[in-house]
Order: structure tokens, then sequence, then C-alpha cells
């Protein structure tokens, strides 16, 4: 924006205040180092021909971020609790931005089935998601959840442009959550942490590890018979 319009209107006791509010194209595959706007004078002109203009030295610094989310997690349990990560790319890397708040963008909210969830603040770059299914519920019973994110946020170097309204996961992060039964002798899980939940020693199975290569996020899920 070179020029901006302020009607008289506008002033009070010869001041108005404006809020502008500054943007850039972000591609969702291609991330882009920090780079700054640097704001160094400006110069008004009015209706009678009357000029004046004010040297300022302000900066505002543009970050490309994402939302760095599980991609699948199978539990036993009735409540699931999980992060979400929010990140900037700098310095050819991504890393936590600690300063993030939720007015920086956030999870808006997410479309389940039969899984409820409940979600914390923001800290240290981090935000835990909690989702519930009852154990009482019929199980195995897997769900994938879509997330409403603010648009900025989205960034897969697979994926296509941001879309809240579609149904593929293409255009939104979704979350794979498989609930398992506790019996022994049933389906059974192994978390993040490549723990083993009530698994008989006599059973026979399989152990399955899944790696995203784009946000080096590893789930596991074992299968016994």
């Amino acid at each position: 924006m070179d020029n901006l319009t302020i009607s008289k209107t506008e002033f009070k006791n010869g001041e108005s205040n404006q809020t502008i509010y500054l943007n850039y194209h972000k591609t969702y595959n291609n991330p882009v180092e920090p780079f700054d706007l640097n704001i160094k004078k400006i110069t008004a002109h009015n209706e009678d021909n009357v000029d004046g203009s004010v040297n300022l030295d302000k900066n505002v610094t543009f970050k490309y971020a994402r939302l760095k989310y599980p991609i699948s997690f199978t539990t036993y349990k009735e409540n699931l609790s999980q992060n979400v990560i929010f990140q900037v790319y700098e310095g050819g890397k991504w890393q936590n931005e600690t300063s993030h708040s939720a007015e920086d963008g956030d999870i808006k909210n997410i479309n389940t089935s039969k899984i409820t969830y409940s979600k914390g603040s923001i800290s240290n770059a981090k935000e835990t998601i909690t989702f519930t299914y009852g154990t009482h519920q019929i199980r195995p019973y897997k769900e994938i959840v879509h997330l409403n994110i603010d648009s900025w946020l989205w960034f897969n170097k697979r994926s296509d442009k941001y879309d809240t309204n579609s149904n593929s996961c293409k255009n939104h992060p979704c979350i794979n959550l498989l609930y398992l039964k506790t019996s022994t002798n049933a389906w059974n899980g192994v978390g993040t942490n490549e723990k083993e939940n009530n698994v008989s020693t006599h059973s026979i199975g399989v152990n399955i590890q899944r790696h995203d290569t784009e946000t080096q996020d590893r789930s596991y899920q074992k299968v016994f018979w």
C-alpha cells in the first residue's frame, strides 16, 4: 500500500487512529526464511494542500509458520492426550516458536464423530489436546479427526491448498485415532514411547512402526492374536 485515504469524519480533535494490516503471499509447500518490513517515513497531505511528515524507525518481522501435529495414535485407555507444536522456519530448519500465542494462530475446532475432545492453552510452543472415547463403547474403534486451523499454519510438502470444508486430509490436518480393547486376547497397542500395554507374554503379534519423513513423527502399533 502506497497511499491511505482517511476521511475527515475519522478525525477527532485533530487526530485519527488507523489500523493497517500487513500480509504476504504464502505457498503451502515451500517455506521461506523470515524477512523484515521497515517503515522509515510517513508523509501526509490534506485537501487544503497542507503537507506534513514524520520520520519513523519501525520494523516488523514476518515468519513462515506451521502447526506440527501427530498423524496417528493407538491407545487402550479412555483419554488420549497429545501435543501439537507451533513452529517457524528459520536458518534452514523448523524451530519451536516459544513466543507463539493464540492470537498468532490456533486450532479453531476439531471435527469428530463419536470421539470428544478438549484442548488447553498454548504454552512454550505447545498445546495439549485430549481425545476421549469411553472404555464401555464398542472397540476396536478407529476415527479420523479433522483439525480446523488458521490457514497460515498449514504446511505439508505433499499438500494442496488449505480448505477446512474439504473431506481430504491433503487440505487440512488430520489425526488417525485407534481405540483398542483391554483384553490380552484382543488387539492391543503401543504408544509413542514404545511401551507395551497389557499384552500377554504368550501372544503372537506384529509390531508396526510408522515414520513420517516430513514431520519426523513416529507412531507405533502392535496387533496380537
